[in-house]
């Protein structure tokens, strides 16, 4: 019996020995309701923008209203035709009498012709696209740079969790250090204040990250969910949960930013910006308002005839006497030209150049200071990518330093030279550089967008 009872102690303890070691399932509410992350590069993103945003379908139609607006003007050049049909009588009619007139006219010249106020209808129709174009690279600019906040806020979230375990643990020693009082009074401050601006940043994070996503959601005007790992508030501050998101962005930092000549994003900004454009157009479409005025007053030749029925008159005196055939129903018709010369029409045509002639002079100036608007806008945009590029060159010296900082740490860690608090201070110190170098890479990211906004998005920057 005693060696039944070893053998079956033998056995049990080969079986532990040979089992599978227990595996912990991950909480069931941190991946296992997450759905299939899916991917979203940046040129998707504005593609969908610029099928989502309601004003940019509406240019649809404003495009199709121009066009027809401007076929409206060849109706002159078709054949005017009407038909005049009236029954009448008189108090000395025995009967009424019924008239039929079937008018043609045909336009055969005129100064101010169809073919002027097409050629200014198709100016005002690609006025109307070109707006179409401006708006759809003002979606675009607002796209990309809520894209790239988005990408900026994934990359940072491991940055995050990182830097909270490294300030918390920290911030506990430091404090089990203070209670057995090892540390004087200004270390103990520097670290509470350490670890307090630690939580700050984190906290911001935690704000930015739903603002953020509203911000893609209404430029690409539809919902989005960022593909984030579930996070927990990690300060006392309550707040609302985060949730699995499932959409991972994709976009790939450029190694440097290399900016031009500012005198070539000048001529990038005259070659393709709309509002220089549209200021052409509507000087254009002055010019043709002044033509068609001062022509106005010329005369206009026209081909007319007409055709009718007219029917008999019978008096009261001609029914007495039985006298009916005294006046016959008649056919008639015409033809001939007309010349029509408005040689006074209350000034009305003067007036109409002087305004025509007034918006001419407004529109030249308007483009004078689009002119300056748009050079404002490149200077603007390029001082501030250098600015954001001369901060990156420094700040990747303080990067290099803190990550050779924290090797040595550890190298000195390892040798028992420091201790844990000094590695993980040195950890903390890391967490924050690295988070700071991505806000400004994509910093530059986003000013090196907004330069080629400026220009007008041209090819060679596109």
């Amino acid at each position: 019996m005693l060696f039944l009872r070893y053998f079956l102690c033998l056995f049990v303890a080969y079986s532990l020995v040979q089992a599978e070691p227990f595996k912990p399932e991950a909480p069931a509410g941190l991946f296992a309701t997450a759905k299939p992350v899916t991917t979203l590069t940046l040129q998707e993103a504005i593609e969908i923008a610029l099928q989502n945003k309601p004003n940019l379908q509406a240019y649809k139609h404003a495009i199709e209203a121009s066009k027809a607006k401007g076929m409206q003007v060849w109706a002159d050049y078709l054949p005017q035709v009407g038909l005049t049909t009236n029954i009448s009588q008189g108090l000395a009619q025995g009967d009424p009498q019924t008239n039929i007139t079937l008018d043609a006219q045909q336009l055969v010249y005129t100064f101010a012709g169809p073919i002027e106020k097409y050629k200014m209808a198709k100016k005002q129709t690609n006025i109307v696209e070109l707006s179409s174009d401006k708006d759809k690279k003002a979606v675009r600019n607002a796209v990309e740079a809520a894209f790239l906040e988005c990408w900026k806020v994934q990359r940072q979230q491991a940055t995050v969790l990182a830097l909270h375990q490294s300030s918390t643990v920290t911030y506990q020693k430091q404090a089990h250090a203070n209670k057995l009082q090892l540390l004087d009074k200004n270390e103990w401050l520097k670290s509470n204040t350490d670890h307090a601006q630690n939580l700050a940043l984190i906290d911001n994070y935690y704000q930015g990250v739903e603002l953020t996503q509203k911000k893609l959601e209404f430029f690409m005007g539809q919902p989005i969910d960022l593909a984030l790992t579930k996070l927990e508030k990690p300060t006392s501050t309550p707040g609302k949960k985060q949730h699995i998101l499932t959409l991972a962005l994709e976009w790939q930092a450029p190694e440097a930013i290399k900016p031009l000549p500012l005198t070539t994003y000048y001529k990038c900004a005259m070659k393709s910006r709309e509002e220089l454009k549209i200021a052409d157009k509507n000087v254009g479409v002055a010019k043709d308002q002044v033509y068609i005025a001062q022509r106005s007053n010329l005369p206009r030749l026209d081909v007319v005839a007409s055709t009718g029925y007219q029917s008999r008159e019978s008096t009261a005196v001609s029914v007495l006497v039985g006298n009916m055939g005294s006046l016959p129903a008649r056919n008639f018709y015409s033809f001939g030209a007309r010349v029509t010369w408005p040689i006074f029409n209350g000034l009305l045509n003067d007036y109409i150049e002087k305004e025509a002639h007034a918006t001419m002079l407004k529109e030249i100036l308007t483009k004078d200071q689009a002119l300056q608007d748009i050079k404002l806008a490149v200077d603007t945009a390029y001082y501030a990518l250098n600015q954001t590029l001369i901060t990156i060159k420094a700040k990747k010296i303080d990067l290099i330093y803190t990550r050779n900082n924290l090797k040595l740490k550890k190298l000195q860690f390892k040798v028992g030279d420091i201790s844990k608090i000094e590695l993980d201070a040195a950890v903390t110190e890391w967490e924050r550089a690295e988070y700071a170098w991505l806000d400004l890479v994509t910093d530059a990211a986003i000013k090196e967008r907004n330069l080629a906004f400026a220009c007008g998005y041209p090819q060679e920057l596109s």
